[in-house]
């Protein structure tokens, strides 16, 4: 090819996606696989999703991996230098060309970098997880949130889902208010007692992807106006907004950063957004909130162009994913 062929790698805890392009920002093609998050899935098991994305996107785009000059993973849980070796490790060992530019990094660096076009700002993230991550213009960062679900993931479909089934729980047992969530978290587990509730949610136990799929049902409960999933939610928007203030105070200390959204709960429910920007608003006034560039595939691309050192433009690239 003429123009030297790019690919990003957005790594989740739910899914993967691969997006091959030419630096000249005509998308080649794209690719999905399962979740990619090392935490969960394992070193081996998130490289087999990487390189099944990857292989997707080139199938489609009718190419050899081998023509990919630069590639760029960004993937959720990646916090360490050891993390981010490992990864080098696994893609290395594909059947890239000689000499190509391999960068990695957490998928909120690739969320930042296609949601600001490259510039200085923060992102923040609520899906499957949630995390938040600054970068300011003279290339300094910081990240709040993120440490998995065991110490953190405040204000995640994870989050949020495992308190509204908390909350059907202390109702079940006559613990806890009356709620909408005991109705709706029985009724998507088939079951109508609590000790078949809990039964189902261990035997086997439900994996996190599959606990934060549940999120939607307290966004109904709260929807039909019950007092405890709107609770839920108002604290797991100030959770998130805690996290933009965090990184704010260290990067940002003088001035008021944009900022962008990105993953499956702040982009495809509107009132958990606008939870969220009303929450970010009430402890940063000036917080200048922005509609995203680009998807985060598109950052790790616009990424992997810089490891690689080509230019790499994309106003006029299909975006649609």
């Amino acid at each position: 090819m003429s123009s030297p062929v790019l690919c990003g790698i957005d790594a989740g805890g739910t899914s993967c996606r691969a997006m091959v392009v030419s630096a000249d920002g005509s998308r080649l093609g794209k690719g999905h696989s399962s979740g990619g998050n090392p935490n969960h899935y394992g070193w081996e098991r998130s490289g087999i999703s990487f390189l099944e994305a990857v292989n997707a996107a080139c199938q489609e785009a009718r190419i050899s991996i081998s023509d990919i000059v630069g590639l760029y993973v960004g993937a959720a849980s990646i916090v360490t230098a050891s993390d981010r070796e490992a990864v080098k490790s696994l893609v290395k060992a594909w059947p890239l060309r000689p000499g190509c530019a391999v960068g990695v990094d957490h998928d909120i660096r690739i969320a930042l970098e296609g949601g600001l076009g490259g510039r200085a700002g923060i992102a923040l993230i609520a899906g499957t997880g949630s995390s938040c991550y600054g970068r300011n213009s003279s290339g300094e960062t910081w990240q709040a949130g993120g440490w998995d679900q065991l110490l953190d993931d405040l204000g995640s479909g994870y989050d949020i889902a495992q308190k509204g089934l908390a909350a059907a729980c202390r109702e079940a047992d006559g613990r806890g208010e009356k709620t909408f969530l005991r109705e709706l978290c029985f009724g998507a587990l088939g079951v109508d007692n609590i000790a078949d509730f809990a039964v189902k949610l261990h035997r086997p136990k439900w994996r996190r992807h599959e606990i934060a799929a549940l999120a939607p049902l307290v966004f109904e409960a709260a929807s039909r106006k019950d007092s405890v999933a709107r609770v839920i939610l108002n604290e797991a928007a100030r959770q998130l907004a805690d996290m933009v203030t965090a990184v704010q105070i260290r990067v940002f200390p003088a001035r008021d950063p944009e900022i962008i959204f990105s993953g499956g709960l702040l982009e495809h429910s509107s009132d958990y957004s606008e939870r969220v920007r009303r929450e970010i608003l009430d402890q940063l006034p000036g917080a200048r909130i922005r509609q995203r560039e680009a998807p985060p595939v598109v950052g790790a691309v616009s990424l992997a162009a810089k490891e690689a050192g080509v230019s790499f433009d994309y106003p006029h690239l299909n975006l649609s994913f």
